[in-house]
Parts: C-alpha cells; structure tokens; sequence
C-alpha cells in the first residue's frame, strides 16, 4: 500500500505544477495586452526594454498551443500513475 500512496502523492504533485504553471500562462496571456501602459520604460536598462518589447510584441503565443502542451504533461503524469498502480498491483502477487 506504500507504494501506492506514493504514486498518488507523485500524481498530486505533478497535478500541482500543472495548476501553477496554467495560472501563470493565464495571467501572462492576460497581462501581456495591458503590460505596456503600466511599465515605467524610463527606469528600465536597454536589455530590460528589448526583453519586454520581445515579449509584448509575441504574436505567435497563441493561447491554445500552450495549453496542449500542458494536456500532454498531464497525460504524461497519468500514464506514470497508471504504470506505478501495475507495477506496485504486480508485484504484490
């Protein structure tokens, strides 16, 4: 049963970065259109500017593909939890 409790504790981990990692590509994707009237561009260096003009200027980040890449993650983590519960369920026999 060990082994089966740390698999669900790796799967609720995995779950946990998933959900951190959404809310951040949420807010970025929220804030990017609204990011450049609230900068004080006077006070930044020349690389901080470039940075922020590359990642406001970011036309191809579309929202969609991002999450794909995180449903892929998921179903990376299941798969593991999958594999786990049948290793642990065989080797208890």
């Amino acid at each position: 049963m060990a082994m089966l409790a740390d698999a669900v504790k790796e799967f609720d981990l995995a779950l946990d970065d998933l959900s951190s990692i959404f809310d951040f590509v949420r807010a970025a994707i929220r804030l990017r259109p609204r990011l450049s009237g609230m900068l004080r561009w006077e006070s930044m260096g020349a690389e901080e500017k470039t940075l922020v003009d590359r990642f406001l200027n970011q036309q191809t980040a579309e929202e969609s593909l991002l999450y794909r890449g995180m449903v892929i993650s998921l179903a990376g983590a299941f798969e593991q939890f999958i594999r786990r519960i049948l290793r642990a369920s065989v080797l208890s026999i």
